[in-house]
């Protein structure tokens, strides 16, 4: 999330792994092969964090973006069911605000980037390419942001 555009100067950026706990990250470190990630461990500030009940992606995503626990944002897993019929959860799903929105009513913008439980992508001071459980080819805000990162960068993969 980027807040500068209101003249102070002031970044953060909050780069979440799925599952990235030290004892799988170290070893990659040590070995050199993700030199990227760990200057940013180095040059940032990390620390661990315990998952919530139940702690699935599907859940747990929304939960660190709204602040809420499954009960209060209505996500539990990664299917919704409506007696026999189900669907792979998506945004619509989230029964709370995210922090992206929140910044937005309060004049800082955002951009995120391939994270799970954020399609379709709703209107809002920044941008939004989706990640986990969104289709291969997502509904993204602004429309077209897409198209214009897979341009400068290659294809997109969720």
């Amino acid at each position: 999330m980027d807040s500068s555009n209101d003249g102070d100067g002031l970044r953060l950026l909050v780069i979440g792994l799925d599952a990235g706990c030290r004892p799988i990250l170290e070893p990659l470190f040590e070995a050199g092969v993700t030199p990227t990630l760990r200057g940013l461990f180095e040059a940032g500030t990390s620390g661990p964090l315990e998952s919530q009940i139940p702690p699935w992606t599907a859940s747990a995503w929304p939960s660190l973006y709204t602040g809420k626990n499954p009960g209060k944002h209505g996500v539990f897993d990664f299917l919704s069911f409506d007696g026999y019929d189900w669907t792979v959860v998506n945004a619509t799903h989230v029964r709370e605000r995210p922090v992206w929105e929140l910044l937005s009513d309060h004049g800082r913008s955002s951009v995120v980037v391939n994270l799970p439980v954020t399609h379709p992508a709703r209107e809002f001071d920044g941008a939004l390419i989706p990640g986990m459980t969104a289709p291969e080819e997502p509904d993204c805000h602004p429309e077209g942001i897409l198209e214009d990162v897979e341009k400068a960068c290659g294809e997109y993969r969720i």
